[in-house]
């Protein structure tokens, strides 16, 4: 089941308390109302992640509705963060709406327009030159559902229903496949480094249907890049530990596949134990 706006909102209050930064959710709900270069409204706070926050905006234009990220920063307390930090956020997104520009009608959201835009947040000791170029990243808005939240919604309607997820691994993991052989492809080997189920998403388009979000965690395999973007739980013990050791960790295809495969194991798991539950039944 889809959540209403409200909802979303509500786990997203919580969510932040959960962080210790209950304060950050009012103050990121700033931005509502806001009209970006004249042509995009925002209307919503859609999700706050570790390095990026999300707006549902409506494109005046053509009234549809696109995505507008932007850097995540304590914006609470902004004694927290340095005008370098800033810099590298807003560097990091250039990065993510370049390879946007090069990945576009992949399996990557599409890439819409890279806005430099005031940012109402920073606090105005931040000076003009800080606070009047912040970018906001506007990317396609992808209707449908992660693969987390459509693994849990079989696994609620029985056992007889678990073999159309499968074939939705299946599909996903022949799909991610071929996009991993053609991102390796490139001159400069890009990976990408937080293959989680969140990050899984699939559409009703029927020419792409399996989705790929958060274009920030593909990076290049090239020196002196390392691995900053990942979700602590779907990586290797040891990149894990070294990261903990603050070692710079390099991506390889292994860390990549047992992403994918920590992934999959976490949607799939219910159903390995029906099949366990069954076998002991016979």
């Amino acid at each position: 089941m889809v959540e209403s706006n409200s909802e979303r909102q509500d786990l997203l209050r919580l969510k932040l308390v959960s962080r210790n930064q209950a304060g950050l959710f009012e103050r990121l709900k700033q931005l509502n109302g806001l009209v970006l270069n004249s042509r995009y409204l925002i209307e919503e706070l859609f999700s706050v992640g570790g390095q990026s926050v999300l707006y549902l905006a409506r494109d005046i234009e053509s009234n549809t509705i696109v995505v507008v990220k932007i850097p995540f920063l304590p914006y609470q307390k902004s004694a927290y963060f340095s005008n370098q930090e800033i810099l590298n956020g807003r560097f990091r997104l250039q990065t993510e709406a370049t390879i946007l520009r090069e990945l576009n009608d992949k399996l990557l959201p599409k890439f819409v327009e890279l806005v430099q835009w005031k940012n109402p947040l920073l606090s105005s000791a931040r000076g003009d030159e800080i606070i009047n170029n912040e970018y906001f990243l506007v990317i396609e808005y992808l209707h449908g559902k992660n693969h987390l939240d459509i693994a849990q919604q079989i696994h609620k309607k029985g056992p007889k229903n678990i073999f159309h997820l499968e074939k939705l691994v299946w599909k996903t993991v022949v799909d991610i496949c071929d996009f991993f052989i053609f991102l390796e492809s490139k001159p400069k080997r890009y990976f990408y480094t937080d293959l989680t189920p969140s990050n899984l998403f699939l559409t009703k388009l029927e020419e792409i249907p399996v989705r790929l979000l958060d274009a920030g965690s593909i990076i290049t395999s090239l020196p002196p890049i390392h691995i900053s973007a990942f979700t602590k739980a779907y990586i290797p013990v040891r990149y894990y530990e070294a990261i903990t050791r603050g070692e710079s960790i390099f991506p390889t295809q292994k860390f990549v596949m047992y992403s994918m495969g920590r992934s999959f194991w976490e949607i799939l798991i219910p159903t390995a134990r029906w099949f366990r539950w069954k076998i002991r039944r016979m």
